[in-house]
């Protein structure tokens, strides 16, 4: 099977592969990771393919692995609407279908997975061509889900160790 198959073969490959491992996240992501960023899959070149993927990912329920992918693959694509448009319907069907995930995963990913300018782009235009879909909670809730949350503090205890105990401290 390869991305010059006929569309029938496409087809049936696609819902072959979304019974199998739909819902696996590292096994989807490795497959997005390999259409979208090694062979730079463009959805209007293949269709099949892309609408496949497309079904696949919405399958799955969000993760940081695969944000980190579709991020990734809007940047390498220079943020283009193709590449937004891409990855904004994952992201939008993931918000109606398993928003807490979402959050949680864009929560996750924003700290670590990538250079926040990189996520705050691909997330600010995500918001911009999907306004439409999005209410005003969704886009707070989701500006939120990306705010770094504030580290525990630290707190320092003496080391005790050679210090003598008097006896009134003593435990009973």
């Amino acid at each position: 099977m390869t991305l010059e198959s006929n569309a029938f073969e496409q087809v049936c490959f696609w819902q072959l592969l979304n019974t199998e491992i739909g819902g696996d996240e590292v096994r989807v992501a490795g497959i997005a990771h390999y259409l979208l960023l090694e062979k730079k899959l463009n959805p209007a070149d293949k269709s099949e393919a892309a609408t496949g993927l497309l079904l696949l990912l919405k399958a799955t329920p969000p993760a940081p692995l695969l944000l980190k992918s579709l991020f990734t693959y809007v940047a390498a694509t220079d943020n283009s609407d193709v590449g937004v448009d891409f990855s904004g319907n994952v992201l939008t069907a993931w918000l109606r279908t398993s928003k807490a995930a979402l959050l949680n995963a864009l929560s996750e990913v924003a700290p670590s997975a990538l250079p926040d300018d990189v996520i705050q782009s691909v997330v600010l235009r995500w918001l911009e061509r999907f306004s439409q879909q999005l209410d005003e909670k969704d886009r707070y809730e989701i500006q939120k889900a990306l705010v770094p949350k504030p580290a525990a503090p630290v707190i320092e205890v003496p080391d005790l160790s050679g210090v003598e105990r008097s006896s009134e401290h003593r435990p009973v």
